[in-house]
């Protein structure tokens, strides 16, 4: 269940178009945090200028996928991909944190259908 997320994640790339669930969101954000974490432990146990630069790429890589996850998080909760910018304010991640907390707009928004709510189509 949870590489399902993280693929989706993965396959979706850095698109911000559409909606992420909560689970999708708080499953990527686990393993971006403890891969980060990995990538700087292991760069300060090394001295290799190329490692530390692979290194650097993938938590950037990592993290850009990360917010594009966020956006697509704040889209499900019926949110512009512009409230990530509280993230550049003091204390503003606390805000991100609940919204992210939030469950999605059941139904379609502008942003697409809801991945947790799927629209009940009545056959004639």
């Amino acid at each position: 269940m949870v590489h399902e997320h993280i693929a989706t994640v993965f396959r979706k790339g850095g698109s911000v178009r559409g909606r992420a669930r909560r689970a999708e969101f708080w499953r990527y954000a686990v393993v971006m945090t403890a891969g980060n974490q990995l990538a700087l432990v292991l760069m300060g146990l090394t001295d290799v200028r190329a490692l530390d630069l692979a290194l650097t790429v993938v938590v950037g890589y990592l993290t850009g996928l990360g917010v594009a996850t966020l956006i697509r998080r704040l889209h499900d909760t019926g949110n512009s991909g512009l409230m990530a910018l509280w993230a550049l304010i003091p204390l503003g991640v606390l805000v991100l944190w609940w919204l992210a907390l939030r469950d999605g707009k059941p139904g379609p928004n502008k942003w697409g259908d809801s991945p947790k709510y799927p629209a009940v189509t009545v056959a004639a």
